[in-house]
C-alpha cells in the first residue's frame, strides 16, 4: 500500500490504495513504520509524500473505520488525526502534493 523510491537525499513516498487512496488502519500503520524508518535512516534533505494515480488521498475510509469496532475507531481516529493536512515525521521535513 505505500511505496518508497529513494533519490539523492528525498525519499519519495507514495500511497498506493486504489482507487482514492483511502487511509485504512493497516495503511495508516504502514506509514507509520515507513517514516520511522525513514527517520533512522541515512540523513536525508526530506520526504514528499504522494498519492497515486489522479488521488492524493480521499482521507479516512470511512467503511473500514466502522468495521474496526470502538477500540480500532478510536486508535485509528488519533492516527489519522496525525497525518490529516501533512506533518512532520520525526523531524524529517515532508511535503504533501497530489
Amino acid at each position: 500500500m505505500i511505496a518508497v523510491e529513494e533519490y539523492t537525499g528525498v525519499a519519495v513516498v507514495s500511497l498506493a490504495r486504489p482507487p482514492v487512496n483511502a487511509l485504512d488502519l493497516p495503511m495508516v500503520e504502514e506509514l507509520e513504520s515507513t517514516f520511522a524508518r525513514l527517520a533512522n535512516a541515512t540523513p536525508r534533505i526530506g520526504v514528499v509524500l504522494t498519492g497515486a494515480g489522479n488521488t492524493f488521498s480521499a482521507g479516512v475510509d470511512t467503511k473500514a473505520f466502522a468495521s474496526y469496532g470502538s477500540r480500532g475507531a478510536s486508535s485509528h481516529g488519533a492516527r489519522y488525526h496525525a497525518y490529516d493536512g501533512g506533518a512532520s515525521f520525526s523531524a524529517l521535513p515532508v511535503g504533501c502534493c497530489g
